[in-house]
């Protein structure tokens, strides 16, 4: 078994509430990581939104209707970004 790195967690967590519940609580994530969701992952988060694939607001981040349907872009993206290290 592979060690995670931090920030491997972080991806993984996020697109596993996504794939498991359709959302991700923030206030968890944050107590978790000691990161705002939302601000760590801005810019993929903001991008998604504008494809109207996620929703936010205080309490969570998830898959909007639409998301839901095109999920595997939604979880590839997050992914992606990481791979890459582009964000």
């Amino acid at each position: 078994i592979t060690h995670l790195s931090r920030k491997e967690r972080m991806h993984r967590v996020f697109v596993e509430g996504l794939a498991e519940t359709g959302r991700v609580d923030k206030r968890r994530f944050l107590k978790e990581f000691g990161e705002d969701p939302g601000v760590y992952f801005s810019n993929i988060i903001n991008r998604l939104k504008g494809r109207k694939l996620l929703y936010v607001n205080d309490k969570e981040i998830g898959l909007s209707y639409l998301g839901k349907f095109l999920c595997e872009d939604v979880y590839s993206s997050f992914f992606l970004k990481f791979i890459l290290n582009l964000y």
